[in-house]
């Protein structure tokens, strides 16, 4: 069965309405809150329109391996873009915090993973991605649906339970889906979007037209699923077929530093000890 009976009742309880009035409640930043933003008043004078662009350089933020050439280590932004970019952020951590605080309340049942903390991974991957690249993620993918096009009513309607969420109240926290921004949700067993997403992938090179470009895929997992084979498997697969695709890790640890969703994480990944997948952690704590 999809839901309890308490479930059931809760979902009986959360009427349209009232799931209308929950994502009222997660309001976009005011203009004070904007204004405040110190970035935005040294890069750009008050008189700018939002035409203007300002540089970035992003000079020893990143490493190549294996490639004859490196990405632009600047890059350019207009005012508008960088307003739009905090919005899209503040608007994810208050959704989760307000997510956060009817979970508690025992309003949203089952499972609910949180992604504030890692609201600028998912917006600098958006700003960079096309609509037509593919992406898929973990079962952490609230804020992700958000990025790719779904509207904060729809994803507290599947919150709750709701028809009126992005898959129609059956799917949960966990599994949200939008194939029209070509985002093929959050994946509930560990690592395995990994290989979904080399399917994704092959299907871009597919799709392709010779000599036309080809769509990106990405799969995005968190550190503690990094010493699953099938991530592996995925990687040399993709390596074979060349094909157009990134492996993002999240590097969120939960509860406390060192520690995945359930274990330690010495005692179950080669995380601390391979030179090869070690990043810089995360701590999210909730």
């Amino acid at each position: 069965m999809l839901r309890s009976s308490a479930l059931r009742s809760t979902v009986a309880r959360a009427s349209l309405p009232a799931v209308s009035s929950f994502a009222a409640s997660v309001t976009p930043p005011s203009p004070a809150a904007v204004q405040s933003l110190s970035l935005s008043r040294r890069l750009f004078s008050s008189s700018d329109s939002g035409s203007g662009t300002a540089s970035f350089d992003l000079e020893s933020s990143f490493e190549v391996h294996n490639l004859d050439y490196k990405p632009s280590q600047t890059v350019e932004c207009t005012k508008d873009e960088l307003l739009g970019m905090f919005k899209l952020m503040y608007t994810m951590r208050r959704m989760e915090i307000t997510c956060d605080n009817e979970y508690k309340a025992r309003n949203i049942r089952g499972f609910c993973h949180l992604y504030d903390g890692q609201e600028a991974v998912a917006t600098g991957i958006q700003s960079a991605f096309e609509e037509a690249d593919s992406w898929i993620t973990s079962y952490r993918c609230h804020c992700i649906a958000l990025a790719r096009g779904a509207s904060v009513s729809s994803i507290v309607g599947e919150l709750f339970g709701n028809q009126i969420g992005s898959s129609k109240g059956k799917g949960g926290s966990m599994h949200f889906y939008n194939k029209k921004k070509n985002f093929y949700g959050g994946q509930g067993i560990v690592g395995a979007q990994v290989p979904v997403g080399a399917g994704l992938a092959f299907a871009n090179k597919y799709a392709a037209p010779p000599g036309e470009k080809m769509q990106v895929a990405i799969a995005c997992y968190g550190d503690g699923a990094a010493n699953q084979g099938q991530i592996w498997e995925s990687a040399n697969m993709s390596a074979l077929w060349k094909l157009v695709r990134i492996f993002g890790v999240w590097c969120i640890v939960h509860i406390a530093p060192h520690f995945g969703l359930f274990f330690f994480l010495p005692s179950h990944t080669n995380h601390f000890h391979s030179p090869f997948i070690y990043t810089h952690t995360h701590t999210h704590t909730y």
